[in-house]
């Protein structure tokens, strides 16, 4: 459960509810969302001189989610099950697209997720039920490039960024109280540095481990974010492959006063395109 502070007829009420609901709402376009669009739309325009291969892939994450949020009562801790998350779950969108040129590399990765959900109030009977409406966004970009590459390994370093916008509205329907909502957003850009390690096992299977930390707490970024993707591949065609793996993100930030961690951990399928 997280808690998000709700204000109705000047009284504050502390309203516990699923993690998903806790942080997330209206998609705002970035300026980085354009400027790696616009990249990715040049792609084909470049491969026409230069020697750049890509990927795209389609997949799904099914992660836990934990939350820990500071009050002035102590720490709110809460978990969102991978069953509770699919229930709710209204629309979601999971896609990676890969160029790669010589030693550099371009990844785009954007989660999208959209959930609803109608519970009963931790109020008895002050309020019927409580609806929630909650949306995340996370776009993340990174350049790579390759310094170690003998045949079967390769290590990248690079830099990036970890673009969030989220937002949750709730609507408390009444009960022997009149009804009252709120919504709570926040967005923002955490810069990143980023390590990569491929690995052709066989033939037919390969395996990736990507990592990345910052924040950094600058300007408006969180105090400190990472974040693990470990994957294996199977190649199916010279076109096609199946991935598999687990990946772990961790966010600590603290947004108009109030500090909060969260964590998203769990399994990932998909498949992917070579071109």
């Amino acid at each position: 459960m997280d808690f998000i502070l709700c204000r109705f007829d000047r009284r504050f009420c502390i309203v516990l509810f699923d993690q998903w609901r806790s942080v997330l709402r209206q998609i705002k376009r970035y300026t980085v969302v354009c400027t790696i669009l616009s990249l990715i739309s040049s792609f084909p325009a470049l491969a026409q001189s230069s020697p750049w291969g890509f990927e795209a892939s389609s997949y799904i994450w099914l992660p836990e989610s934990t939350t820990g949020i500071k009050t002035e009562a102590g720490n709110v801790d809460s978990e969102l099950s991978v069953s509770d998350a699919l229930d709710q779950l209204d629309v979601g969108i999971m896609l990676t697209g890969v160029a790669q040129r010589d030693r550099w590399s371009l990844v785009g990765d954007l989660v999208y997720l959209n959930l609803e959900a109608e519970e009963n109030t931790p109020f008895g009977q002050l309020y019927s039920k409580l609806e929630s409406d909650t949306t995340l966004f996370i776009l993340n970009g990174y350049v790579f490039y390759q310094i170690y590459h003998p045949s079967d390994v390769g290590v990248g370093l690079g830099v990036g960024a970890r673009a969030v916008d989220s937002s949750v509205e709730t609507t408390l329907r009444p009960g022997l109280l009149p009804a009252g909502s709120d919504k709570v957003s926040d967005d923002w850009v955490d810069p990143v540095l980023a390590f990569r390690l491929l690995g052709q096992v066989s033939k037919s299977w390969s395996a990736s481990l990507t990592l990345d930390f910052g924040g950094f707490g600058s300007v408006n970024a969180s105090d400190s974010t990472w974040q693990g993707a470990a994957l294996i591949a199977y190649q199916l065609t010279d076109s096609w492959l199946l991935r598999g793996g687990y990946r772990h993100l961790y966010i600590d930030r603290e947004a108009d006063g109030q500090s909060y961690d969260f964590e998203m951990s769990g399994a990932l399928f998909g498949v992917s395109f070579r071109f």
